[in-house]
C-alpha cells in the first residue's frame, strides 16, 4: 500500500500541553543524572537470542566496572534463566556494596511473589512495578476503566510494600519502589498525576520509607517531538504532590530517532534519573543510548560519573554478548566516528592537532573533532585516505609517522601520487600503503622504526650516499664536499666546491651523473629530541626555471644539516632518474 497523500486521514498528531510559562527551554544542565542500566533486562528481552546466565554475569561485571550504581538485572517471573541469574548474583556475592539491583514485575500477585523469592538476601533492591495507563492500552489491550487502573496500581503497591517490610525484617534488605507508568507519553497528564499520587499514598500508608519513591515516565513508544516530551515531564514535576519526596525517571525509546534529545530535554524539565542501554539496545529502535548521553555531558565539561576510558573494549564486549553489530557511524562508539575522508576536514584536523601539540594544556579546540578520542582509549587515526581526501590529511599521517614537517610544495607533489593510487585502486588506502608509497617515491629510508610498518620498506635506489665530509680550508674559502656515492652499485669517489653546502653537493653529484642539477628550493628542519635534522630539496635542470614548480623533490634525515641536505639531494636525484627511466623505458646512467 503506498503512502497516503493526506496522512491525517489515518494518523492523529499529538495533543500539545498548555504550559505558557514552561521553564525547561531556559535551563542549563549542570550535573549528571542518576543512571540506571537496563541492558540486562530491557536490552536482553529485545534480543533474538537472549543471553544465558554466564553471558549476563559477564555483562553485569562490565556494567559495574563502568560505574553504574543502579542496574536492572532481570524480570524474575519471566523465565528460569532470569530467576537463576538473580540468585547467582546474590548467593555468589557478586553485587558490590553501593550497587543496587533493580528487578521488574507486573502488577500481579504471583509475579510479585516470584520476584521477591528471587531477591531474598540482597542488600539493596529497587522493585519496579508497572502497569499501563494510556487509553490505547486501557481500551485495546485490557478493556479497563481509569478506576480499574488506579485500583490495580494501589492494590499491588500495598502487596509490594508489605513484602518489602517483611524482607527488610528477615534479611535486612533496603527496598525502594520504582513505579513505571507504561505508555506515559500517550496518557492523559492529569490521570498520570492521579495514579502516581494514589500509589505514593499507598506506599506511605505503611509508615516512613528510607528511600524516595521513583516514578518512571517512559516514552514506551516515541510518538511526538522531544519538546513535547519535555512539556509532559515538566507538567508532571510541577503537579505531582510532595515533589521533594519523589525521584522522576526517564525511559526513552527511539522510535522517532530522538531518544537522546528527548531525554536531555526531559532532564532540563526536572527529571532526576535516566534508564537506558549502552549502545541503545532495546525493543524496536531501541532505548536511549547511555554512552551518548554520558559523553555528551563529558564534552560539555560535566563529569558523567561513568568511565568509558576503554570504550573500544566495552563496545566489543556488548556487541559480542548481544550479537548486534555497531554501525560505523554510531556516535562516539562507531569505527568511523573519529575519522575524516574529506580533504578540507583532514586539513582542519591536522592544523588543530598541531596547534594543540604546541600547547597541550589548553582547552580542547580541534576542528571536526568535538572530543579527544584518546580520552576513550582509542589509538586512532583521525584521517582516512580515499579519492576524496586532501593533502592535509595525507600530510598529517606522514608527519605522525616520521615526526617531521613536510613543506607545502612537497605536500602537493606527493598528493598527486596518492590520488593516482586511489584512482587506480578504487578504495581506501591503508596508512602503511601511504607511508610505503612516500618511501618508494622519494627513496627515503626512515632512520627509526615506523610504528605503522610491519617491516622496513625495501627500496631499489640507483644512487646512494655511503659516506661524506664537508669542510672549508679557510674562512673565505668555498665549501668542499668529499664523499663516496654508489651509482648503479658502483662506488665513486666524488667532490665538489661551492659557496654553500648544498651547491657543493650538487656539483659533486652532477659530475657523477653527467647532468647539471640545480637546487631550486631548500628547506631545513631541526628535529626534536636530538634526532638531528630533516632536509627537503627540489632539484631542477636549469636556473631559468627557478620560479616554476618543475623539478624533483627529495627528502633526507641526518645527524646534522649537512647530512640531511646531502641525503635530500640524493633522494631527489633518484626521483629524477625514476622519471627518466619510466619515460625512456630503460635504465641508463644520467639523462
Amino acid at each position: 500500500m503506498p503512502m497516503l497523500k493526506d496522512p491525517s486521514e489515518k494518523y492523529d498528531g499529538y495533543e500539545p500541553i498548555d504550559i505558557p510559562d514552561r521553564t525547561w527551554p531556559t535551563q542549563v544542565t549542570r550535573k549528571a543524572p542518576i543512571w540506571l542500566s537496563t541492558d540486562l533486562r530491557d536490552g536482553n528481552q529485545a534480543l533474538q537470542t537472549p543471553m544465558n546466565v554466564e553471558q549476563k554475569l559477564e555483562l553485569f561485571d562490565l556494567l559495574v566496572s563502568v560505574g553504574f550504581k543502579e542496574i536492572e538485572v532481570a524480570f524474575p517471573p519471566a523465565s528460569e534463566t532470569e530467576f537463576t541469574f538473580v540468585r547467582r548474583l546474590i548467593e555468589e556475592k557478586r553485587i558490590p556494596d553501593g550497587v543496587a539491583i533493580q528487578v521488574m514485575t507486573p502488577a500481579r500477585r504471583d509475579c510479585i511473589s516470584r520476584t521477591f523469592d528471587a531477591i531474598r538476601g540482597a542488600k539493596r533492591v529497587i522493585v519496579q512495578l508497572y502497569n499501563a495507563t494510556a487509553p490505547i492500552f486501557r481500551d485495546i489491550v485490557f478493556q479497563s476503566t481509569k478506576e480499574d487502573i488506579i485500583k490495580l496500581a494501589v492494590e499491588h503497591t500495598h502487596v509490594v510494600r508489605a513484602l518489602a517490610i517483611e524482607y527488610e525484617r528477615i534479611y535486612g534488605t533496603v527496598f525502594q519502589l520504582c513505579y513505571g507508568i507504561e505508555g506515559f507519553t500517550q496518557s492523559e497528564p492529569d490521570f498520570v498525576i492521579d495514579v502516581c499520587s494514589r500509589i505514593k499514598d499507598a506506599w506511605d500508608s505503611h509508615g516512613p520509607s528510607p528511600t524516595k519513591i521513583i516514578f518512571n515516565l517512559p516514552s514506551t513508544v516515541e510518538c511526538a517531538p522531544a519538546n513535547h516530551f519535555a512539556d509532559q515531564v515538566e507538567y508532571f514535576c510541577r503537579n505531582i504532590p510532595k515533589r521533594e519526596e519523589v525521584l522522576v525517571c526517564l525511559h526513552a525509546h527511539n522510535d522517532r530517532g530522538t531518544a537522546v534529545s528527548a531525554t536531555e530535554l526531559g532532564l532540563l524539565a526536572g527529571a532526576d534519573r535516566v534508564d537506558g542501554c549502552l549502545l541503545g539496545n532495546g525493543e524496536r529502535t531501541g532505548n536511549v543510548d547511555l554512552i551518548i548521553l554520558a559523553l555528551n555531558l563529558y564534552t560539555q565539561g560535566i563529569p558523567p560519573h561513568l568511565d568509558f576510558s576503554d570504550l573500544g573494549k566495552i563496545v566489543e564486549s556488548i556487541s559480542r554478548l548481544t550479537a548486534l553489530p555497531v554501525h560505523p557511524r554510531h556516535p562516539y562508539s562507531g569505527s568511523l566516528v573519529f575519522t575524516a575522508f574529506s580533504g578540507g576536514h583532514q586539513d582542519g584536523i591536522r592544523k588543530g592537532l598541531v596547534r594543540r601539540a604546541e600547547n597541550p594544556a589548553q582547552k580542547w579546540r580541534v576542528p571536526y573533532l568535538p572530543v579527544d578520542p584518546s580520552d576513550f582509549g582509542f589509538v586512532y587515526r583521525p584521517v582516512r585516505i580515499n579519492s576524496q581526501s586532501g593533502r592535509g590529511g595525507i600530510t598529517y599521517l606522514l608527519e605522525q609517522a616520521f615526526r617531521f614537517t613536510i613543506p607545502r610544495p612537497m605536500q602537493a607533489d606527493f598528493y598527486k601520487t596518492v590520488q593516482n593510487m586511489c584512482d587506480t585502486e578504487g578504495r581506501e588506502l591503508a596508512v602503511s600503503e601511504i607511508i610505503a608509497a612516500f618511501c618508494h617515491k622519494y627513496h627515503f629510508s626512515p632512520p627509526a622504526k615506523v610504528e605503522e610498518l610491519d617491516r622496513p620498506v625495501e627500496i631499489a635506489s640507483r644512487v646512494a650516499l655511503d659516506s661524506f665530509t664537508t669542510f672549508q680550508e679557510g674562512p673565505d674559502e668555498p665549501v668542499r664536499f668529499e664523499g663516496t656515492l654508489s651509482v648503479d652499485h658502483r662506488d665513486d669517489a666524488v667532490c665538489g666546491r661551492a659557496d654553500e653546502v648544498h651547491s657543493a653537493i650538487g656539483y659533486a653529484l652532477a659530475r657523477t651523473l653527467a647532468v647539471e642539477f640545480v637546487v631550486m628550493a631548500k628547506y631545513i628542519e631541526p628535529l626534536a629530541e636530538g634526532r638531528g635534522a630533516a632536509g627537503y630539496v627540489r632539484l631542477g635542470l636549469e636556473k631559468e626555471t627557478a620560479g616554476s614548480q618543475a623539478g624533483w623533490w627529495g627528502v633526507g634525515v641526518g645527524c646534522c644539516i649537512e647530512e640531511a641536505t646531502a641525503r635530500a639531494i640524493v633522494s631527489a636525484s633518484n626521483v629524477a632518474l625514476d622519471q627518466v627511466s619510466a619515460e625512456m623505458g630503460c635504465c641508463r646512467k644520467g639523462f
